[in-house]
């Protein structure tokens, strides 16, 4: 929630003691869209320049009320900041997204005998599967003749 006092108001969603580069690590999740008008030309060009472009807003968007970006209010807190970004349509996930599932599949692979390379991919599947449902929930709650108990109640299954 973003407050007028930095002190009350937090940068993002998740917090690790221990993230990908061994040190206390924010996490916000972002979905963005590739299909907003004045972003389509550019995502048809660079698909992968739809996530850059909002990890880089996240890292630079300041608060109302604050005096700093949201990367700089983790810095001076000595935590690192990682705009985990997917696009919505296509379901690509951002650069520092794929770098915290890298960390996620290697710790994986650490407690089973999982390869890191079959666990990032299933963990990205599950994600591009859950964003897809959602996706097609948003659409069938936009249907007037489909009531709430046809298209079901959302779960995140990460």
């Amino acid at each position: 929630a973003h407050g007028g006092d930095d002190r009350n108001s937090r940068p993002a969603g998740v917090w690790l003691p221990r993230g990908p580069l061994g040190r206390q690590v924010a996490i916000d999740f972002a979905v963005t869209s590739g299909m907003i008008p004045d972003r389509v030309r550019g995502a048809a060009d660079n698909p992968g320049g739809v996530t850059a472009n909002y990890e880089h807003h996240k890292r630079t968007f300041m608060p109302p009320g604050t005096s700093a970006t949201t990367e700089e209010r983790c810095n001076a807190n000595h935590i690192h900041f990682l705009p985990f970004v997917i696009e919505a349509h296509g379901g690509s996930i951002g650069n520092e997204g794929r770098k915290v599932i890298a960390y996620i599949a290697s710790g994986m692979h650490a407690l089973t005998t999982e390869a890191e390379e079959s666990a990032g991919l299933r963990i990205a599947q599950r994600i591009s599967v859950t964003l897809q449902k959602a996706n097609a929930r948003a659409v069938l709650g936009r249907r007037q003749d489909i009531s709430d108990r046809e298209i079901g109640e959302p779960a995140l299954e990460v």
